[in-house]
């Protein structure tokens, strides 16, 4: 990725030609032609190994579509939460993709629905204030 921020490459063939150069550095993805083949590691999880396929393909509409992509690598302390909205705003959101969004989710840190603890303790308060709400008007 330093490579392309600093030499930017003017054609398909000088960026095959960088990314043939850097092979090593690039795990899980090839070139051939007028292929690009992604590689994910075998799960014994046949849904894990369909969530790949889709986020793949996924991906790549994406990124037919997109008109800026940023390289930057983020860290955040919520993962599940990031990769859920990530992967909500690539297509994978819905009833369909429940499956692959769970079996993509599985093992990271985190809440899905709320970005924070701070924001799961107000939905909680609220849910309580609700609660209690309704049981005084009985």
């Amino acid at each position: 990725i330093n490579t392309l921020q600093t030499n930017l490459p003017e054609t398909k063939e000088d960026f095959l030609n960088l990314c043939s150069e850097s092979a090593e550095a690039i795990s899980g993805l090839s070139f051939e032609d007028d292929k690009v083949t992604f590689t994910f590691p075998g799960s014994e999880k046949p849904e894990k190994n369909r969530a790949y396929v889709e986020l793949a393909a996924m991906m790549v509409a994406h990124v037919r579509e997109a008109k800026r992509i940023s390289p930057k690598a983020s860290e955040p302390e919520n993962e599940k939460y990031y990769l859920r909205v990530w992967l909500v705003r690539l297509g994978l959101g819905g009833k369909g993709a429940k499956d692959s969004r769970k079996a993509l989710l599985e093992g990271l840190k985190g809440h899905t629905a709320f970005r924070t603890p701070a924001d799961a303790e107000k939905h909680k308060a609220r849910l309580r204030e609700r609660k209690d709400g309704e049981s005084h008007d009985e």
